[in-house]
């Protein structure tokens, strides 16, 4: 069962561990490859490998060499694997959670800028179109809020009345042509 590796394993439990890296090099694609099977990422694998054989280092003492060490090295491999596909499940599942908890309307969304505020508009082709209407609606409440953005590609809600300019001030990161020509 173990015959490849005993002369490795008597020494590495007579706490010779200069015998681990000829143990590892024996045992580390199937390691590697039980890891990965599971995870189906390289730097996952590669680091839960690790722990397999720091977990295996740590119960060495109390290993029973007539079993089959490469099985009990892929059953910690098999085991931390899936650990890992559970944390990373729930952070998911608490990340989308809390996602959904946060989500508002565009509407609600705006209720939050006040007068004097500063308001990033995204750039280029990162119009926030749903917050935008919903900010001109809000237009008669507000006073000098700063929008900022940079190459302006299309009209803004904000700017469709011709008080505007009492309420919003435009500060571009860089001018594009449909800027050039408001200004103008």
């Amino acid at each position: 069962m173990n015959e490849e590796y005993i002369l490795e394993l008597k020494e590495m439990k007579a706490n010779n561990l200069s015998y681990f890296d000829s143990f590892y090099e024996k045992t580390k694609k199937n390691v590697f490859f039980a890891c990965y099977s599971i995870l189906k990422r390289y730097d996952e694998a590669e680091d839960i490998m690790q722990e397999v054989y720091i977990k295996f280092l740590e119960t060495l003492p109390k290993l029973d060499l007539g079993k089959s060490v490469l099985s009990y090295l892929l059953t910690i491999a098999h085991n931390l694997s899936i650990n890992k596909i559970n944390i990373l499940r729930r952070f998911l599942m608490d990340y989308s959670q809390e996602y959904k908890q946060k989500l508002v309307s565009a509407d609600e969304a705006v209720k939050i800028i006040k007068s004097g505020d500063w308001v990033d508009y995204g750039w280029c082709t990162g119009t926030p179109d749903a917050l935008d209407k919903a900010l001109a609606g809000r237009t008669d409440e507000l006073k000098d809020v700063n929008l900022r953005r940079g190459i302006l590609l299309k009209p803004l809600a904000v700017f469709e009345r011709e008080d505007a300019g009492e309420h919003f001030t435009w500060n571009s990161w860089h001018m594009g042509g449909y800027e050039r020509k408001l200004i103008a």
